[in-house]
């Protein structure tokens, strides 16, 4: 009996942690998509669930040609990490430009570090 139960938890583990990769994957693929409707709403399921693990997707979002998206993610930022380097709807390309590299030599420096995850894309230039 013993045997069963330690099999049947393992089980939910593995299967928990399958499930878990999914979500991590579908969100980050919302993130991706080229739907901006869809990319706000995965802004707001990171923020509500605290997942500092999509910090790298939520940077790529701060290049978007969308202002209202690089305005979401640059708050869903401060929210997860308590920085703010800025990113306004009204930036030039260049102020645009520094803002976003501030975000990646953060992440290079301590974020990484910190909140693990993948290496952020580098920004455009």
């Amino acid at each position: 009996m013993r045997h069963r139960t330690a099999t049947l938890a393992l089980a939910a583990l593995v299967l928990s942690a399958g499930c878990a990769a999914a979500r991590r994957d579908d969100l980050a693929a919302r993130l991706r998509s080229n739907h901006p409707r869809n990319q706000m709403e995965a802004i707001a399921e990171v923020v509500r669930t605290k997942d500092t693990r999509m910090i790298p997707e939520l940077m790529a979002l701060l290049d978007s040609e969308d202002s209202g998206l690089r305005f979401a993610a640059a708050g869903a930022l401060h929210r997860l990490t308590g920085k703010d380097f800025g990113v306004y709807f009204a930036d030039t390309d260049e102020e645009r430009a520094r803002r976003v590299e501030m975000w990646h030599r953060w992440w290079v420096e301590e974020g990484q570090a910190k909140y693990g995850g993948q290496q952020a894309a580098a920004p455009a230039t």
